[in-house]
């Protein structure tokens, strides 16, 4: 069994991914990197790499992550309040912790191609 359907599928990821842009997006230090982005497509993307990096179905059509993060000018402290606001939707979630820690290095895997020196 996957990680993705231990957790319950797509209804959970979903779940955790909404709760989580609910956090992101009222963080004054991330709030700016979303302005005039299209959020439900953002919450989609996410939902589908998430949902793909814990044995889900594979992400088609979504855009290439570091185009999709290029010239946001994206920092390490950025990219851990992510990581942190992530972590604890999952937690909120019930979600073991075994998979909460594999989803949040699988996020955090993806630092060379989001994080802009």
């Amino acid at each position: 069994m996957t990680d993705y359907e231990t957790v319950g599928g797509s209804e959970a990821v979903r779940e955790v991914i909404d709760d989580f842009y609910d956090r992101v997006l009222v963080d004054e230090v991330l709030a700016p990197y979303f302005r005039g982005s299209d959020m439900p497509r953002v919450r989609r993307h996410q939902f589908l790499v998430i949902s793909e990096a814990m044995g889900g179905p594979i992400a088609e059509g979504v855009m290439d992550i570091t185009e999709a993060h290029k010239g946001r000018g994206i920092t390490e402290d950025a990219l851990s309040r992510v990581a942190i606001h992530l972590v604890v939707a999952m937690n909120d979630a019930h979600w073991p912790e075994e998979i909460v820690q594999r989803t949040a290095q699988a996020v955090m895997s993806y630092r060379h191609q989001v994080v802009e020196k």
